[in-house]
């Protein structure tokens, strides 16, 4: 046990106070995990320094893949398909299971970290393996059955190896991505959530800062470097994390479907908590446009390279000096969020992304310009992410975030594979890479709609200061 944490707490203690004032001040209590001011500090320290080599790690595909399969010759399209619409296709599968099955573990370890510890090495490897499809390639075509069906192919054989390679990473890393966020809910105490979400943006950024800073540049030379460099950092920093952050002990919730058994009324059931509810068909739609605001976001660096022609060093360092201007907003938004709520304050921000990418999609000619705008639509993104972060958290049943969670990733899922190459797509025809500024304009708006109906059934559901979430309502309640 980690010291000043205690897990020893009765099973009638209130749920989520904090501080605790049955308990010498000052304490800090999430469920039945109490934490003195010195435990609180070990907790944040050790979930940011997670959240650190997540991000480094979560930041490598998306970044230098696309570079690199533009040299093997493939189309917007083709990029799209893998580094996008597999991700979704993954999260679909992947992410269900693992949420509804983690929300009902009970071990000695807790219901999160099982899942964190046994996928971490595997996502480590097969990221590391990714740059090396040429050579796994070579090797696969000296045996004469998959030589044969590798060239039958329509698609060419060295994108297969690199879909597989990256199918078998993200099947890992949509449990990590899954799973990770719930234990946030679970061990914070619930009136530093903002705070502590801010600090994970931070740490998430400042992860990004160092890689198109100082990694982002050496791409074309070093790829293989990076992603086994990064593969190993991520695997040591991830596991070191799961051991010194401790879960504590979860109430169990019936189910709301009790007739049947197996496979179908377990589906019942999931659909039933996840679906019924008005209001989370609505936060799913919020976050479902959320998301998709950001998916022309892989090709914004051929606009930087293809139609300003900047060098790739010139664009990581310019993706990374507006960093550096989101990281003094964290906190005074963090605290804002605890004051306004996650509604209103997604509400403002929600705003701001829509007026700073409309403004880049018109002004943004050169390096300057590049620059300046990307700082206003970073600060903005930065903000929109920890809004929507707290949003999920707060707006969901505590009981079963993981599997709500999950319904709602399925959903935005399933629209990202079409999306990612519907852009690609968008972008091969058109040729015009400043489309990538202007459709996060138009998926925002649709934000802002879905956001406002959340914001009418949470008023129904108890509003501020007595919001309860549903669990088990009826699917045709009126939405």
């Amino acid at each position: 046990m980690s010291p000043g944490i205690s897990d020893a707490a009765p099973p009638d203690s209130p749920p989520r106070m904090t501080p605790d004032e049955s308990l010498p001040a000052p304490t800090y209590r999430a469920g039945t995990l109490v934490y003195t001011r010195a435990g609180l500090f070990s907790l944040f320290f050790w979930l940011l320094a997670g959240d650190f080599v997540f991000s480094l790690m979560d930041t490598v595909e998306p970044r230098l893949l696309p570079l690199i399969l533009k040299q093997y010759g493939a189309t917007n399209e083709q990029i799209a398909i893998i580094v996008t619409s597999i991700a979704a296709a993954m999260n679909s599968i992947v992410n269900p299971i693992v949420s509804y099955r983690s929300d009902r573990t009970q071990t000695r370890w807790g219901r999160r970290r099982p899942y964190l510890a046994v996928a971490t090495p595997f996502l480590a490897i097969f990221l590391a393996l990714t740059p090396f499809a040429p050579e796994i390639l070579h090797a696969l075509l000296k045996v004469s059955l998959i030589g044969s069906l590798l060239h039958m192919s329509p698609v060419a054989p060295i994108l297969l190896m690199f879909g597989t390679l990256v199918v078998l990473y993200q099947i890992f890393n949509m449990v990590i991505g899954s799973i990770y966020y719930y234990i946030l809910r679970d061990v914070v105490p619930l009136p530093q959530l903002g705070k502590m979400t801010s600090l994970f943006r931070v740490f998430g950024y400042i992860a990004a800062f160092v890689f198109n800073f100082w990694i982002f540049g050496r791409a074309e030379r070093h790829s293989r470097e990076i992603f086994v460099g990064i593969s190993l950092c991520y695997a040591i920093g991830f596991l070191l994390m799961c051991w010194k952050v401790k879960e504590g002990r979860y109430e169990h919730v019936e189910d709301t479907v009790k007739e049947g058994h197996g496979l179908g009324r377990v589906i019942r059931n999931y659909f039933k908590e996840s679906f019924g509810p008005p209001i989370y068909r609505w936060v799913y739609a919020t976050r479902v446009f959320a998301l998709s605001s950001a998916s022309a976001g892989t090709f914004a660096v051929f606009f930087a390279r293809d139609q300003l022609h900047l060098d790739l060093d010139t664009v990581g360092r310019l993706a990374a000096w507006p960093i550096l201007f989101c990281l003094p907003l964290a906190y005074p938004f963090g605290v804002l969020l605890d004051r306004w709520g996650a509604i209103r304050s997604l509400g403002l921000t929600v705003g701001l992304m829509i007026v700073s990418n409309a403004l880049g999609y018109l002004f943004i000619q050169d390096r300057t310009s590049l620059l300046i705008f990307s700082i206003l639509i970073t600060s903005a993104g930065f903000i929109f992410n920890i809004a929507q972060s707290v949003f999920l958290q707060t707006m969901f049943h505590p009981d079963r975030i993981g599997q709500l969670s999950s319904a709602n990733a399925v959903l935005a899922a399933l629209v990202g594979i079409a999306l990612g190459p519907l852009c690609g797509a968008l972008l091969d025809r058109t040729k015009d890479y400043r489309l990538v500024y202007l459709w996060p304009v138009c998926f925002c708006i649709a934000t802002g709609y879905s956001l406002y109906r959340v914001s009418q059934h949470w008023h129904n559901c108890g509003g501020p200061g007595n919001y309860q979430p549903p669990l088990g309502e009826s699917y045709f309640a009126r939405p």
